[in-house]
């Protein structure tokens, strides 16, 4: 699957490269954290990162991945 964000520009669909910073509301995300403590529910906090396939990553890009 290719990604989105590749290719030719199309301006009628808005901004090309949105701010993905804060994309969650942080009321709810908390919320999250508070309720999945008193459940001594595990979770972990990450990144997601999307590389062109369909190849399967490198042992070295697995590496640099997972800063």
């Amino acid at each position: 699957m290719k990604s989105p964000l590749r290719g030719q520009n199309i301006e009628e669909f808005g901004t090309r490269f949105p701010d993905m910073s804060n994309v969650y509301d942080q009321v709810l995300t908390n919320k999250n954290y508070e309720e999945a403590k008193k459940e001594n529910l595990p979770i972990k906090k990450g990144v997601y990162l999307q590389a062109p396939g369909p190849n399967f990553e490198s042992k070295s890009e697995v590496r640099a991945f997972n800063f």
